[in-house]
């Protein structure tokens, strides 16, 4: 009995002190005070693997955007959210490039499915020629598309980052996140700095 609670409370101890390791037993410990334990009766199981959900998605989901429901799914959720952010409809579009139909589907023409499919990154160098009035969009101030697939979360990071001249490249990006599941759009959000 003894033997029992001592090897009871070591891997006690043991679970407490690895986070990455739970210790598990598959019978019952020393069901007679018999105080032989053998490694067949212990099983270890990482942490991780134990509360991660495997994800079912790759980085070409990306190109089902080009499907008109999910397209305005997508658009409907962004333009929800930017009221929200804007209340007054007061967004500065001429320093922020805020994602439209047009730009969304000739981002996804000219993506390299390879790419985002080998490394889930993929990015496109752009001149979208958008500056506030009293500056220009200089060619020297490259524009960028990006996306970005995380297989962990199963989701996708969209920057559109976009720059123009005023004694230097100024820059302002905008940054969605969002998941694509089926024929729907979840967890959409939007972020903007510049």
């Amino acid at each position: 009995m003894r033997h029992s609670i001592i090897i009871s409370t070591f891997l006690f101890f043991l679970s407490c002190t690895n986070n990455q390791e739970k210790v598990i037993s598959t019978d019952n410990l020393n069901p007679k005070g018999d105080s032989s334990i053998n490694d067949k009766n212990l099983k270890l199981i990482s942490h991780d693997q134990s509360n991660n959900v495997l994800c079912d998605k790759t980085a070409l989901d990306f190109l089902k955007l080009t499907g008109n429901m999910l397209q305005a799914d997508f658009f409907r959720q962004l333009d929800s959210i930017r009221k929200v952010q804007y209340p007054k409809n007061n967004l500065d579009t001429s320093i922020f490039v805020d994602l439209t139909p047009k730009l969304l589907d000739r981002f996804i023409k000219d993506l390299n499915k390879d790419e985002l499919s080998k490394t889930g990154e993929f990015e496109k160098e752009y001149n979208f020629n958008i500056a506030p009035r009293q500056y220009a969009d200089s060619k020297e101030c490259k524009d960028k598309i990006s996306i970005t697939f995380d297989k962990n979360t199963c989701s996708f990071r969209l920057v559109i980052f976009n720059e123009f001249f005023a004694e230097w490249c100024q820059e302002s990006t905008v940054i969605y996140g969002f998941e694509i599941d089926g024929d729907k759009i979840l967890n959409l959000g939007r972020n903007d700095a510049g």
